[in-house]
């Protein structure tokens, strides 16, 4: 039923019907910018991203083919935009530097997984988020991050797994 509506708010933004992109963005958006906001570990620069990543499906809207799911359409310009940024970091370097040193708020965070996530190096955290929580595999996150040996990739996601577990145990 929900793929039904979706098609259809798909079907009508391609048209250019701006009110059921909005609406196909307000489905989204959250989990967009949780995306962003773990690979990238900065609120401004996660808002950022998010906006840029919206743009970007707008602009692409009518590409959409219809053997693939809204959702990951948008995750896929999701994680090559946040990579762009990574490489580039060409919106970091437009960020005061205030907001450059604005790491997200994890007193506000119950979990203390998702602090340690956030705290972790750029490189781990990215291929752990890509992995262990946007549930790609080993060989799609090469895809992405061809520049990295499969081998490394795999060992970088254990290695941080390892250590997020061990660092759980210590604070039970």
């Amino acid at each position: 039923m929900q793929h039904d509506y979706i098609s259809l708010l798909i079907s009508s933004a391609q048209q250019g019907r701006k009110n059921s992109f909005i609406e196909l963005c307000e489905l989204s958006a959250k989990k967009i910018y949780n995306i962003c906001l773990r690979m990238l570990s900065n609120e401004p620069l996660a808002i950022s991203v998010s906006k840029e990543i919206f743009m970007q499906a707008w602009e692409n809207i009518k590409f959409i083919r219809e053997d693939i799911s809204f959702d990951l359409w948008l995750k896929g310009i999701t994680v090559y935009t946040i990579l762009d940024e990574i490489r580039t970091k060409s919106r970091f370097k437009k960020l005061s530097s205030k907001e450059k040193n604005m790491l997200p708020d994890t007193s506000k965070s119950k979990e203390k997984l998702e602090a340690m996530i956030l705290s972790l190096p750029e490189k781990e955290r990215v291929l752990f988020v890509l992995h262990e929580i946007e549930n790609y595999t080993y060989s799609e996150i090469h895809d992405f991050l061809s520049e990295y040996p499969l081998s490394e990739i795999k060992f970088y996601i254990r290695e941080t797994r390892r250590k997020l577990c061990e660092a759980l145990c210590d604070e039970l």
